[in-house]
């Protein structure tokens, strides 16, 4: 067996490895074709626009990769597939629940950042017309929920396993990836969220369609000037009562599907721990926690 084999594209360690390589060629393709677009054409609207495109690509690269060598399809090797309808519902329930009811989490923590002399990540999104709605809608909403999903609740899911831990740490790296202090806390209940989604259903669609639809509302009230009263204690009253209506109904549905793990043998899974897991993500992880405190440190 050679060292990259087939058998090397599964499990925890794999799972690991995947994360801390996808964020380093994210790193790579940001800074390059930063760069190159910064010097030709600046730093106006099309840098906004392409940016959103270097995540996805690094993504899409590893995601590729990783299926030619499983010798699989690419929707096998994301786990896209079919589901039981009743999902899409919950898929709605937990895209309102989430904003309504924690949205406020995000706005407070970048205020007290910046009431201690911080810096708050902007994505310098201005929608001001039809056109770009639509564009940002693709760029901000529809790609990143495709392929950060495949990649968190998709490929690495299902390398770290089936169960409730698993979840907490697709919800943990999930939220790391994203390099923000400020929807920290949001971003890792949320992905936690769209991992029991994903777990339940048995494929990781109904997590992307909740994904896009929180994208979405946010560029949605940005183009509409709808300014949400996110600190309104009914609006959050009834947030919490919807999510925690979706775990109700998640928690209490037929689970389906089948641990991706099952592909490795019973001796290689009892070696592979969950350290590691966090030995081959460790490098990532590390590289995400040095851009999350560069962007709040203020010179």
């Amino acid at each position: 067996m050679t060292k990259l084999s087939a058998e090397n594209f599964y499990g925890r360690k794999f799972g690991g490895a995947v994360f801390s390589v996808v964020m380093f060629l994210y790193i790579f393709i940001n800074f390059a074709c930063g760069f190159l677009i910064a010097f030709t054409i600046g730093l106006g609207r099309f840098y906004v626009a392409a940016s959103a495109l270097f995540s996805v690509t690094a993504i899409l690269a590893v995601l590729l990769y990783v299926s030619s060598r499983r010798r699989e399809s690419f929707p096998s090797v994301v786990n896209a597939k079919k589901f039981p309808p009743v999902f899409i519902v919950f898929s709605v329930l937990l895209s309102v629940g989430m904003f309504a009811g924690f949205g406020f989490i995000n706005v407070a923590i970048s205020d007290y950042i910046f009431s201690i002399g911080g810096n708050v990540v902007n994505s310098g999104i201005v929608i001001d017309s039809p056109f770009s709605l639509v564009m940002f809608l693709i760029l901000y909403g529809l790609l990143p929920a495709l392929f950060e999903e495949f990649m968190f609740r998709g490929l690495i899911l299902s390398a770290l396993g089936k169960n409730i831990v698993a979840a907490v740490i697709s919800g943990l790296i999930f939220a790391l990836y994203h390099c923000n202090i400020a929807q920290f806390v949001y971003q890792f209940l949320y992905g936690f969220s769209l991992a029991l989604l994903a777990l339940k259903s048995g494929s990781v669609l109904p997590s992307v369609i909740s994904h896009f639809i929180n994208n979405a509302a946010v560029l949605s009230f940005m183009y509409f000037k709808f300014d949400v009263p996110l600190f309104d204690p009914i609006l959050i009253i009834c947030g919490v009562a919807v999510f925690s209506l979706f775990l109700l109904f998640v928690f209490l549905a037929r689970e389906k599907g089948k641990d991706a793990t099952d592909c490795v043998g019973t001796e290689e899974k009892k070696e592979d721990s969950l350290k590691k897991f966090f030995l081959f993500s460790a490098p990532g992880i590390a590289a995400c926690a040095l851009i999350t405190i560069s962007n709040v440190i203020t010179f």
